[in-house]
Order: structure tokens, then sequence, then C-alpha cells
């Protein structure tokens, strides 16, 4: 059996990764292996056998520094990861019993697979899916027409991906927006990304995380217009087509985060995931 390894960037989660984990522990494809990086300095590993979790499929790694960013700590899980296929979980989201096994084929087959993951609220609201089936089978046609379902989608994303396209991993020096980068490396590497029109993850909206927290969309703002120097520059490992669509959809992202930023100054809203649900057709 295929071994998948799973990279979690641990960051003040003692509230959230039990539930996480658990998730992870009942999945109907059990050959897997959890590595935790810890960018706090906790001990998760001892936290969650603590909890009755201790499972010798888990392991951990300490990140470098404190707070070095999602980014750069599932970096250094990925450097003792020993699966074939890679993919990686936040600390505060869920998958549902069955998102290993259904993604597992179409991974191999085409390099890369993702499900149509829900946001949810903390109480479990649905806000916003990532797509359906009818834009999930538009992007099939062609690795452009997947470029523009991963600008688009408005949920991060994390795909099950054969090791061969995962490059270096996710671009540490990005704060916000990494997964949207390392999402469209994936595709240019790969060629190929299955949609599985599945919900088979939930993430979790949380008031306190970094898109919801006062003042984000300035975060967001700064964070686009690096992305779009190194565009501009061919910083990133991408297909001259998918770094044109990836251009043009960041210009404009920022105008709908700018746009968000308005609507919070009016308050007409409390998070990014509130605001696309409202304005559901400009995400699209």
């Amino acid at each position: 059996m295929t071994l998948v390894s799973v990279v979690m960037a641990a960051y003040q989660a003692r509230d959230t990764i039990c539930g996480t984990v658990d998730s992870l522990r009942a999945q109907s494809y059990a050959r897997w292996e959890l590595v935790i990086a810890s960018d706090d300095g906790s001990d998760y590993l001892g936290f969650l056998a603590e909890k009755g979790r201790r499972d010798p499929r888990i392991g951990q790694v300490l990140t470098d520094s404190a707070a070095s960013g999602p980014a750069a700590a599932r970096n250094k899980a990925l450097k003792v990861a020993q699966g074939e296929l890679v993919t990686a979980l936040d600390a505060d989201d869920r998958w549902l019993p069955h998102r290993l096994e259904i993604l597992l084929g179409p991974a191999q087959n085409c390099g890369a697979a993702c499900d149509a993951v829900a946001a949810v609220s903390a109480n479990g609201q649905l806000l916003h899916l990532a797509f359906d089936e009818a834009t999930a089978g538009q992007a099939a046609r062609t690795p452009d027409a997947a470029a523009k379902l991963i600008m688009d989608c408005g949920v991060p994303l994390h795909p099950l991906v054969a090791r061969a396209h995962l490059g270096a991993g996710w671009r540490a020096e990005l704060v916000f927006a990494e997964d949207v980068i390392f999402n469209l490396e994936v595709l240019s590497r790969a060629g190929n990304y299955a949609l599985v029109t599945d919900s088979l993850t939930h993430y979790v909206a949380r008031p306190e995380s970094l898109c919801n927290r006062p003042g984000a969309w300035r975060t967001a703002d700064a964070a686009y217009d690096q992305i779009l120097q190194a565009l501009e520059r061919g910083d990133y490992d991408l297909s001259p087509d998918i770094r044109r669509i990836a251009e043009r959809a960041i210009r404009e992202k920022r105008a709908l985060n700018q746009a968000y930023g308005r609507a919070v100054a009016a308050g007409q809203c409390q998070s990014f995931q509130e605001f696309l649900t409202e304005n559901v057709g400009q995400s699209d």
C-alpha cells in the first residue's frame, strides 16, 4: 500500500489539534504518517498522548524559529516525510473519513488531486464551496482552466500530490496565499490536477485566524503586491500561460480584497468568508 504523508503546521493549536487528528485517525485508508511541525515550541506529540491520541504513525519536528509561518513549518515537516504522496492538513481543519481513500487513485493517475473543500464557520455552518460539479468539469478540460479554478475558488486547497511534483514545497517567504502559489506550481509541474466533487475537507474559518483578524485585508494587500512582483520577475515555477493567468487573477483578487477592506470599514462584514458569501458573484 502507498504511504501517504500528512504535514501539519501547528501554532497555538492546542484547542483544535485533537479534533483534527481524530479526523485523520478515522480515515478509511490507514497507511499514512502525520508529521507535525511545531511552530511555537510546544510538544504536540506529548500533548496528544496525554489526550489519548498516542499513535505510532504520528511524529513531530520543531521549526527553526517560533511563528515561522505555515509554509516554512510544512517544509520542515516535508523534509522528514517518507510518503510517496503528500498532503497538508491544517491544525484546525477536519477531514471526512474517506478523504484519503477517494483521492488516492486520482492523485496517482494525475499527479495531484483535491476535493471540493467546504469553508464552514466555527459552529459548522456552510459558508462556501471551493467548486461544484459544473466548475470542476470545466476546469478538467485544460491546465489553464484548472489554474483559473485554483485562483478563483476562494478556499484554501491542500491537494494530495505525488512527491515528484512537490518541488521544494511551499514558498516560505509568503505569509498569505502560499497555498495558491503552491497549487499553481504543482499544476505546472504535473500538467494535470484531478478535481473530486465530494466535499471531504472542512476548512474552519475562525474569527481569530490570520485572514479574519482586524486589518487582515491590509496584510493581504501587501502579500498580493509581493506576489505580483515575484510573478513579474518569473520567480515561480509556472508555465507561461499559468503565469499570465495568475498575474491577472492576483490583480483581480487585490481589487476584491480592497473592496473587502472598504466593507469592513463600513461595518458590513466581519470576515472575508462572510464577504465572499454575500458577494459570491465577484469571486467566480
